[in-house]
């Protein structure tokens, strides 16, 4: 191959530029028309491996194209192979090409604003621009040819209209032809996949699809036509085409179909009553594809079906006021919550559960629980219009579980000002736990290192989380200490003593619940409260702690547990 001199015009990448479309730039800036004898003369790779994102040929083309731009590889490479949604595990089965579209797709509006194609665009997990919400273009308005990457001019359409001068509404993705039946079959498990892994970065969603499944699949299609059920769902007045997308023709005997149909689908009766060998139809608004397909959008659906990206298994915030960071596992949530961990995630996904760092004000906010105010009952933040959690709050309700009562309760109870308020409104959950917010507190206050009540013994075993039989074995132990008691099963008068905050935490199962949390081993709980309890106001002393926090017990444990990690 002969020696690529520079090229006399030297046009530069804009941020977030498609690479093919930057090539058809140089090509068409230094007046080459033909833009596949252009990629030859380069010695480009020009065909779709050489176009797929993170391959070895599309960073080959990057090397080739430095050379003609008299550009440094390395930072040519920074421009066009640092996109996140770029990054995939080929080594599990699934590459860009079965992500990537192979004809150019726009948003008209940026492209008269820019003139240049996004890198974005090219992935079928993307269907609308993220900045106007405009849906991506992917043929002529007028000619209604489908746009190539090798037009003579990047930006006009072989008929002669430029992509600039096209109407906004007429240009829109053509709608996929109907799905076979083997494909819907074949896709179900993996649709959902799909589906619950949008939310994610495009490397996770690699991962997380099992080899097996993806041979013959056409996930561009699958994405498509999901991303497009749910503009039709969404934005069911503006899209009323997109109605015909999911109306699939199955036959009734078909025994897998029905099995697909029967989890996937909500049918009517009439639908599932078919005759055999009749032909029947999936809804366009069947519920529960409404319902899976909106778990992926963020709460307004805007811009895209990938929202943006939220680990699901661990969500965090940061307390900015008081330096800490607390951490919480989806089981974790789940348990403060009292729903099942699936849920958490589907909330986290549809938006209802917001990380910290997407709220308006920072300070003492740890979550904005948005539209589960009627399931949970939680009282509603007339500042905000939504129910928010304050730090102190979820520090109390987080060790106020370990007496037994619920996350909807406590905070009910703590934003009244009237904790033992939920002790009679739920007397059939909590009979006779009429203790005082100060009481509960007392447990974990590194000054107050003794409490004395009389419990029941139901009492005892809601307040420590331990079972009945629990409560004589810390006592027989001498981890609870008695004044007075008759018959082990059906006791009053109990006197529960805690000994000492060290020897109160020392206990085998609040260390496990400690450790559960906190989000730490076993070990550094015990280490935490090694000696007696006068350890946390001298560690204070010492700055290891933050001093301010030991006003309550429960804040001092976030500041150790922030100090251990």
């Amino acid at each position: 191959m002969h020696e690529v001199k520079l090229l006399p015009i030297r046009p530069k990448p804009q941020p977030g530029q498609c690479l093919r479309d930057f090539t058809n730039l140089v090509a068409q800036s230094n007046g080459w028309k033909n833009k596949s004898m252009f990629r030859r003369v380069l010695g480009l790779v020009d065909n779709e491996i050489g176009w797929e994102p993170g391959s070895d040929e599309y960073l080959q083309n990057i090397s080739a194209l430095s050379v003609a731009l008299g550009i440094k590889d390395a930072d040519l490479k920074l421009v066009f192979s640092d996109y996140p949604w770029q990054k995939v595990a080929q080594s599990v089965g699934i590459g860009c090409r079965r992500l990537v579209h192979a004809s150019p797709r726009v948003c008209l509006v940026c492209i008269k604003e820019s003139h240049y194609m996004k890198a974005r665009w090219r992935f079928s997990l993307f269907t609308h621009c993220e900045i106007h919400g405009e849906p991506l273009a992917d043929r002529c308005s007028a000619c209604g040819s489908v746009f190539s990457w090798n037009q003579k001019n990047r930006l006009v359409c072989d008929c002669g209209l430029r992509l600039s001068d096209m109407k906004d509404n007429d240009a829109h993705l053509s709608l996929a032809p109907s799905i076979s039946e083997d494909t819907i079959i074949q896709a179900a498990p993996v649709l959902l996949q799909v589906l619950d892994a949008v939310a994610r970065p495009l490397d996770s969603l690699a991962c997380s699809l099992p080899v097996s499944h993806i041979e013959n699949l056409d996930l561009i299609r699958l994405t498509d036509v999901a991303a497009k059920y749910m503009l039709s769902a969404s934005y069911r007045q503006s899209f009323t085409d997109h109605a015909q997308l999911m109306r699939a023709e199955i036959s009734a005997d078909d025994a897998k179909a029905a099995i697909v149909l029967d989890k996937y689908r909500s049918l009517d009766l009439e639908e599932k009553n078919a005759k055999p060998g009749e032909k029947i139809r999936i809804s366009d608004v069947a519920s529960d594809i409404e319902h899976l397909l909106a778990l992926t959008a963020n709460a307004k659906c805007t811009s895209e079906l990938r929202v943006t990206p939220r680990r699901t298994n661990h969500i965090e915030a940061d307390i900015s006021n008081d330096d800490l960071i607390f951490q919480c596992d989806t089981a974790q949530l789940a348990h403060l919550l009292g729903l099942g961990e699936t849920d958490i995630g589907k909330l986290v996904r549809s938006g209802l559960i917001t990380p910290l760092r997407h709220l308006r004000t920072t300070r003492d906010m740890l979550y904005d629980l948005r539209g589960i105010e009627s399931s949970l009952k939680f009282p509603r933040s007339p500042e905000h219009g939504s129910t928010i959690i304050s730090f102190r709050d979820i520090v109390d309700t987080r060790y106020m579980e370990l007496f037994g009562a619920s996350l909807a309760d406590l905070i009910v109870a703590a934003n009244s000002g009237e904790v033992p308020a939920y002790c009679a409104k739920n007397s059939q959950n909590y009979s006779g736990l009429a203790f005082d917010r100060d009481s509960l507190i007392g447990y974990f206050d590194a000054r107050l290192l003794r409490i004395e009540k009389d419990f029941t013994a139901k009492e005892v075993s809601l307040i420590l989380a331990v079972n009945l039989d629990s409560v004589q074995d810390l006592v027989t132990s001498g981890q609870l200490y008695t004044n007075h008691w008759h018959n082990p099963t059906n006791f009053r008068d109990v006197m529960v003593k805690s000994c000492s905050l060290s020897e109160f935490l020392a206990s085998k199962f609040c260390l496990n619940r400690l450790s559960k949390l906190f989000s730490i081993r076993i070990d550094k709980v015990v280490k935490c409260f090694e000696g007696n309890g006068n350890s946390v106001a001298s560690k204070a002393e010492k700055g290891l702690v933050v001093a301010n926090q030991l006003s309550n017990g429960a804040d001092s444990l976030y500041a150790y547990r922030n100090y251990l990690t």
